[in-house]
């Protein structure tokens, strides 16, 4: 009999001594048992004055789902916060079959946006505990990993925070934090599990990160995500976030599209709730104003090259000169780079918050023609003492 918990997998030894009480036990054979199942067949067989005959062997063996990563930045600290971003952005093809377990191969492409995201979250625990005044005499430390822009690569490296990175869990240090760390980066040892984790880098990996963490009361803090569903307090009650949700954004572009009288529009969307809602958002704005969306093309980015081909034709063969884009700015550059094959530089993109201010579109020579002229919206900014030199990594 097992539950799943952090990432492992517990095994609890149970006896039965009451042969009249079959029935009983037949139910709980219909559905995976677990330790709350055990102890409401306590409770039951109480209440109805039954004598169950159930002994938990105290001694609980347990072990992880999958292989413990010892990939990531590590600081050592009093408090360890977790971060998970996704510096790498081509996750590798998956065949998801489900006859066997998934394959983690290396993600390639190594992005400079996520790279200063680490810097930022390194430099603010820097900063505090420099401070005098933030939180004296409590050193922070980080232990961050890269998700690949994922789900399930960021659940697992996820449940490995959470769970202290330990092969198994039959250790008798209490839940919480223990000693054995050795100062300096990527030098750790011993079991110290995060009380707090800084990721969810899509809105789609934030909504799976809090349904998970969310039973374990391990807060998320996600940077970029912003669907409006993830604003429901009952759903996600320890899920917080550094960015205004996709009703703005999406609001400002509607405003847009009837303040300039487009009354034929196309959208390219990644295909998840922050594309999907967002468009959903501008449709419902703009519908008593006439404006009409041709079509709704969406990416998948394990099928960037393909999705973006197709959404390139699809844009070339339409008529409407004004083109949404709801994704992030990697998917946006294979995009241009398919349109630039076919020539398309006459249409006017508005871009969303996830690439508008991305210069690596315009460094490129190829994708610079038609990324030229483009009209978004962006999250406000401004300049932090000493961030500067790391902003323009």
């Amino acid at each position: 009999m097992g539950s799943h918990l952090a990432g492992y997998m517990y095994t609890f030894k149970v006896s039965r001594t009451a042969p009249s009480m079959s029935w009983f036990f037949w139910l709980f054979t219909l559905r995976p048992c677990s330790a709350p199942s055990l102890l409401f067949l306590g409770l039951v067989g109480r209440r109805l004055g039954l004598r169950v005959g159930l002994q938990v062997v105290e001694t609980v063996s347990c072990s992880r789902l999958g292989t413990p990563s010892n990939q990531g930045l590590f600081q050592d600290g009093d408090v360890v916060i977790g971060g998970l971003f996704n510096v790498h952005s081509k996750p590798p093809a998956t065949n998801n079959d489900f006859t066997q377990l998934p394959d983690f191969k290396r993600c390639t492409s190594l992005e400079n946006l996520p790279l200063q995201y680490i810097y930022a979250m390194v430099f603010a625990l820097e900063e505090i505990n420099h401070s005098t005044t933030l939180l004296p005499g409590v050193k922070l430390g980080y232990y961050i990993h890269d998700s690949c822009g994922v789900a399930l690569w960021a659940m697992q490296a996820a449940l490995s925070l959470v769970g202290g990175d330990s092969a198994n869990c039959n250790s008798t240090d209490p839940l919480g934090y223990s000693s054995g760390y050795e100062e300096g980066i990527g030098e750790k040892k011993g079991v110290q599990p995060v009380p707090l984790i800084i990721g969810g880098s899509s809105s789609e990996e934030a909504k799976i990160l809090s349904r998970s963490l969310g039973p374990l009361s391990v807060p998320l803090m996600s940077y970029t995500a912003s669907c409006p569903c993830l604003s429901d307090r009952r759903q996600y009650p320890h899920f917080f976030r550094t960015m205004p949700s996709d009703i703005y954004q999406a609001w400002a572009i509607a405003q847009l599209a009837i303040r300039y009288n487009w009354t034929y529009v196309g959208a390219v969307v990644v295909n998840n709730d922050y594309g999907l809602v967002a468009i959903k958002l501008f449709q419902e704005e703009t519908q008593e104003a006439g404006v009409c969306v041709e079509f709704i093309e969406t990416l998948q980015r394990e099928n960037i090259m393909s999705d973006a081909r197709r959404a390139a034709l699809t844009i070339q063969a339409s008529t409407a000169k004004v083109i949404l884009i709801f994704t992030w700015y990697t998917d946006v550059r294979e995009l241009f780079l398919q349109l630039s094959k076919i020539n398309v530089t006459d249409k006017q993109f508005v871009a969303s918050e996830a690439w508008s201010t991305s210069a690596d579109l315009l460094k490129d020579p190829v994708t610079s023609v038609v990324a030229r002229g483009v009209l978004g919206v962006a999250i406000r900014s401004r300049v932090i003492p000493g961030f500067e030199y790391l902003s323009e990594v």
